[in-house]
């Protein structure tokens, strides 16, 4: 036999009272709920569409204020427009949010760095951003390079030296460990120990940065008047970074045309072909008063060879 339920008033109003109290979380709920999807669609849009990604990541924050990966996310997109300030601000945000969070003290790290690179902030808020982020995250290769950069901004060298040593220890298979080390033995004068940096680098290494080490490996060759090695050297870079012809990569041609032209006996001809790949790249436009005084060398090293600037 079905029972009838009776409900009295009482119970009535402590329905709806409870019912009242519920309906803020369901609102958050959906809140962060949207959130969300704003984020995602934002996530789509941040290769291909920058400004609308920072759009989207703003209204889901404005939704959801205390989800700190979609605050890092719009720091990522800031860091894309490279609008370095609101990569501090929003990663400052985020870190209040989430304190152990070491990516988030790193990447404020990095846009300080190039604040103060471009003389509108200071090397010693980047160092001590870095700083932070290593002491929740030790094995953060690109911040310990980063921590390093500063310190020599600094002026303290030792401390460099440790951070690059670090940065090798824990990425040995990444090449930009080994090449900081490396440069900045050379220009301490330690060359045996960069070197020696070069060689494990060159054996550990597959990555694109190999290119830099094979050249950084040529000048020190060339310092110690191994023109044959220094040679091997800059072709190696040259079959690493296939055309070179994209930014700083180009210089290859003119250490290949100086190295040609060094041998015994000169290699006359690879050393033209490679100066007038060098002069075609780099000789006009913007890049020629940057390097300047390689074109010069490379019109006189061609002319004297025998070959026609």
């Amino acid at each position: 036999m079905l029972r009838r339920t009776h409900v009295s008033a009482l119970s009535v109003l402590a329905l709806a009272a409870s019912a009242s109290l519920s309906s803020p979380a369901k609102a958050e709920c959906r809140s962060d709920i949207d959130a969300v999807s704003l984020a995602n669609e934002a996530d789509g849009l941040r290769t291909t569409d920058v400004d609308a990604a920072i759009a989207k990541y703003q209204q889901a924050i404005a939704l959801s204020p205390t989800q700190h990966r979609v605050v890092y996310k719009l720091a990522l997109a800031y860091v894309r427009k490279e609008m370095w300030a609101e990569v501090v601000r929003t990663t400052e945000r985020a870190t209040k949010l989430a304190p152990t969070f070491a990516n988030y003290a790193a990447t404020r790290g990095f846009a300080l760095a190039r604040m103060a690179e471009k003389g509108d902030g200071s090397w010693t808020d980047a160092r001590s951003a870095l700083q932070a982020a290593l002491a929740l995250d030790d094995g953060d290769a690109e911040a310990h390079l980063e921590l390093g950069d500063a310190l020599l901004h600094l002026d303290d060298e030792k401390g460099a030296l440790v951070q690059f040593d670090r940065a090798v220890h824990v990425a040995p298979d990444r090449s930009a460990g080994y090449f900081a080390l490396a440069d900045l033995y050379l220009r301490l004068g330690f060359a045996s120990h960069a070197e020696k940096t070069l060689t494990e680098g060159l054996r550990l290494t597959r990555d694109e940065g190999r290119f830099s080490l094979f050249m950084l490996a040529g000048r020190v060759a060339e310092r110690k008047h191994d023109t044959t090695t220094a040679l091997s050297r800059y072709e190696e870079a040259r079959r690493t970074c296939g055309a070179c012809s994209d930014g700083a990569q180009s210089l290859v041609y003119f250490a290949l045309g100086t190295a040609y032209a060094s041998v015994t006996p000169p290699r006359k001809s690879e050393a033209i072909v490679s100066f007038a790949a060098f002069s075609k790249l780099v000789c006009k436009g913007a890049r020629a008063a940057r390097y300047s005084d390689e074109c010069t060398q490379a019109y006189e090293l061609t002319t004297r060879l025998g070959g026609s600037p």
